[in-house]
């Protein structure tokens, strides 16, 4: 046969028997990307993941890989989550966790046909953080520098609480360079002029663009005077650490503002000075909100243990505080406990917020200087009232007591003096009715005079009006 001939029929022959007749053999340049997305990453090599973690899909094709795997120096925030490989395919599903680490992190998926080798590079930036070396900053009358670090991972900047009297605080800030990706220290130097005064509570904001404020108190103690600090923004357990830092001016505080998270520990300190003292006259609660956690709040002598929960003002929380005159509630409160406010004999009134939806029994237990419980009717959330909630011991002016009410004990009102009792059931609720209660002014819906004078408990009020 002519060489020409047998030159012709090879390839045909070849193709038969599957052999190529080529030396070029298949490599790793050969890859393509089943996607558009999957082909800039083997194009560019690299691949941005959110910060939030999840599934992410690649589809390889073009090429049979002979093995691949993940390698990152923190193991298991990125992982297989499916892999689908058949002959020149190979589909993969990578699963992510939230970044919640200080600083971006890497990860590197390998891909290996025979001594080749392709890594695509994964990055993932973590969430906002930021976070100060302290809460508080305790200074004597005669000290005027202060110093703290914040370290973070993104920019900061900041401002001093100039309200009430308190801009008396300068500070400057030196941010050292960093590398990108990585978290960084900025430390905040500050300068107060000498207190010959009261003492004095100033707050360092310290925000940046996604997270909450870092801030610091500087508490400067007094020579002279009470003490009426407002402190804002607080963490749990800034308030225990500011009560604590000096408890030789703690006692001349007679007033205390107070907004942000309370938790066990700061209840237990604000008790302290609250039971122990007995100087704190006002305390004003209104933008914080008392959060789970920290230590038992109150421990009994039955070694019983309290502990704080949510939007609740707790069982006892407040018991025996008999110097309070005055306090405002938090905004956002949702309920009252158990002999919550029991035997706060200086208390003359209190506020009770919209969003309250239960009331327990003996919250205002021998509260003998209480003249006024409010409860709001309109828009009013209280579903729940426990027995003798209202037994003051003394005798209150007038009490509201909304429609919204459908959980109502039996014992509500027993024992309780009220001058003038004004509810908005249409149908009488089944409660006791006592002498002394009796003696007041009843007030109900118009249209229902009738119904409550014919009511076996409600009918032994002597005076019953509609409005």
């Amino acid at each position: 046969m002519k060489y020409s001939t047998l030159k012709n029929i090879l390839p045909v022959v070849a193709l038969l028997l599957g052999v190529s007749c080529s030396d070029e053999t298949e490599t790793l340049s050969d890859l393509k990307g089943g996607d558009e997305v999957s082909q800039v990453v083997l194009d560019q090599g690299n691949y941005a993941l959110s910060k939030e973690g999840g599934l992410t899909e690649f589809k390889f094709t073009n090429v049979s890989v002979d093995s691949f795997f993940i390698q990152s120096d923190r193991p298991d925030w990125l992982r297989f989550d499916n892999i689908v490989s058949v002959p020149e395919e190979l589909d993969l599903r990578l699963m992510a966790q939230p970044n919640n680490e200080w600083d971006t992190r890497t990860a590197k998926l390998c891909l290996v046909k025979g001594k080749e080798r392709k890594d695509i590079t994964f990055s993932q930036v973590a969430f906002p953080k930021m976070e100060s070396s302290t809460q508080v900053i305790k200074l004597a009358p005669n000290d005027t520098v202060f110093t703290f670090t914040v370290k973070t991972n993104v920019p900061v900047k900041m401002k001093a609480d100039v309200a009430d009297g308190l801009a008396y605080i300068f500070y400057d800030q030196e941010e050292t360079s960093h590398e990108d990706g990585k978290a960084w220290t900025i430390t905040v130097k500050g300068k107060v002029p000498k207190n010959v005064g009261a003492g004095k509570a100033s707050t360092l904001y310290v925000m940046g663009d996604g997270v909450p404020t870092a801030d610091v108190i500087v508490w400067q103690t007094g020579t002279v005077g009470d003490v009426n600090p407002v402190l804002n923004n607080l963490k749990p357990g800034a308030l225990a650490e500011f009560l604590s830092a000096d408890p030789n001016t703690t006692p001349y505080i007679k007033s205390l503002k107070v907004s942000g998270e309370l938790n066990g520990d700061d209840i237990y300190a604000l008790r302290t000075v609250l039971t122990r003292y007995k100087t704190l006259k006002t305390l004003d609660l209104f933008g914080a909100r008392i959060v789970s956690g920290g230590k038992a709040y109150l421990t009994t002598a039955l070694n019983e243990q309290y502990y704080t929960r949510n939007d609740e003002v707790g069982e006892d929380m407040f018991r025996n505080c008999t110097s309070l005159e005055k306090i405002t509630l938090p905004e956002h409160l949702k309920a009252i406990g158990i002999h919550a406010f029991a035997y706060c004999s200086s208390l003359p009134w209190i506020e009770i917020p919209a969003t309250v939806r239960s009331i327990g029994s003996q919250a205002f237990y021998s509260c003998t200087n209480m003249s006024f419980i409010g409860i709001p009717i309109d828009g009013s959330q209280l579903e729940s009232i426990g027995s003798g909630a209202f037994s003051t011991s003394s005798v209150l002016d007038d009490l509201y007591i909304p429609a919204s009410v459908k959980d109502l004990n039996k014992l509500a009102f027993s024992p309780c003096r009220v001058l003038e009792l004004h509810v908005k059931w249409v149908t009488p609720p089944d409660v006791v009715i006592t002498k002394n209660l009796a003696k007041g002014r009843l007030y109900v819906p118009k249209g229902c005079k009738a119904a409550y004078a014919a009511d076996k408990n409600w009918g032994k009020f002597s005076e019953i009006q509609e409005e």
